[in-house]
């Protein structure tokens, strides 16, 4: 975690834009995020990012806050993001598109909402 954090107001703001952008990669629906043209490469590199950022947000907050919030799956949202910063080159692409269009809005839903009620 970084000496000059996010505010909580501002990571639910990085959150909120971070919904907004998993849901447009989602909205274009599951067979083009896997296609192998060049759209389907920018969309998967686009969701890898997406992780990236969301984890990004999650390190600013504070330990009070991930320690009230123990039951929320913060280590895995870590974990994907280790595995996509570190350039594997056995990422499952249906992994990360089951994250964008299932787990992770959930997750962020979730994550602000305790934001919101925690300010």
């Amino acid at each position: 975690m970084s000496e000059d954090r996010s505010s909580p107001s501002e990571v639910v703001e990085a959150l909120r834009r971070a919904l907004a952008q998993c849901q447009h990669i989602t909205g274009v629906g599951q067979s083009r995020f896997m296609s192998e043209d060049l759209d389907g490469q920018v969309l998967r590199l686009a969701g890898e990012r997406l992780i990236i950022t969301v984890q990004a947000a999650l390190d600013d907050l504070s330990m009070p806050f991930l320690d009230a919030n123990a039951d929320l799956p913060f280590h895995l949202v870590r974990g994907m993001r280790n595995r996509l910063a570190h350039g594997y080159d056995d990422i499952d692409p249906a992994i990360v598109w089951a994250t964008l269009a299932g787990r992770l809005p959930d997750f962020i839903v979730e994550v602000t909402r305790r934001l919101e009620v925690q300010s």
